[in-house]
C-alpha cells in the first residue's frame, strides 16, 4: 500500500511529460529556398453557421490534381476542408501579386460571390499547417489587431453592393 503512495504522483508526473502534443503539427524547419505548403481550408462567417469548403465557392479556380490530407476529429467538427493548392510559397522570397488562374463568372455565380461577400465570409488558408491572419492597425494605440482568415471581399451596406 506504500507503493501506492509514491507510485501514483510519479505516473501523474511522467504522463505529464507527454502529454503536450497537437495531432498532425510537428516542428518543421525551412531553409531560404526551400518550398512552404499552403494548403487551403474553408470560408466562414461569424454571422452564418455554415462553413464551406474553399472550393465550393463559385468564384475560386480549382488546381488540375487535388490531394485532401487526412483530418483529426477536432479538424472535422471545427469544419474543415483542407486540401492542396497550386499556389506556391518559397522561403525567403518575397513575391507579390500573382496571377493564379481567371476565372469568368456568369451573373448567377456573381449574384452568390456577392452574396458570401455580404454575409461576411472569410477565407481560411494554412501555411505550414497553420492558420492565416489579417492583422489590422488600430488607430488609437497604433496597437495591432489580428483577424482569422482574410474577407472574400468588403460589402458597403449603404449603397447595398459589394
Amino acid at each position: 500500500m506504500r507503493a501506492a503512495g509514491w507510485l501514483l504522483p510519479l505516473f501523474t508526473y511522467v504522463a505529464g511529460a507527454w502529454g503536450f502534443y497537437i495531432p498532425s503539427l510537428s516542428p518543421q524547419t525551412f531553409k531560404v529556398g526551400d518550398k512552404v505548403p499552403l494548403e487551403v481550408n474553408r470560408a466562414f462567417s461569424e454571422h452564418v453557421p455554415l462553413p464551406f469548403a474553399y472550393y465550393d465557392l463559385p468564384f475560386v479556380c480549382k488546381p488540375q490534381h487535388i490531394e485532401r490530407p487526412w483530418l483529426n476529429i477536432g479538424e472535422v467538427l471545427r469544419g474543415d476542408r483542407t486540401a492542396s493548392s497550386d499556389y506556391e510559397l518559397v522561403m525567403g522570397k518575397n513575391t507579390t501579386c500573382q496571377v493564379l488562374c481567371a476565372k469568368e463568372l456568369s451573373a448567377e455565380e456573381s449574384v452568390e460571390a456577392g452574396r458570401f461577400i455580404e454575409q461576411d465570409y472569410m477565407a481560411e488558408w494554412l501555411v505550414d499547417k497553420l492558420p492565416s491572419a489579417t492583422v489590422y492597425m488600430r488607430p488609437l494605440d497604433k496597437g495591432k489587431s489580428y483577424e482569422p482568415g482574410f474577407r472574400l471581399g468588403d460589402y458597403d451596406a449603404g449603397r447595398k453592393q459589394a
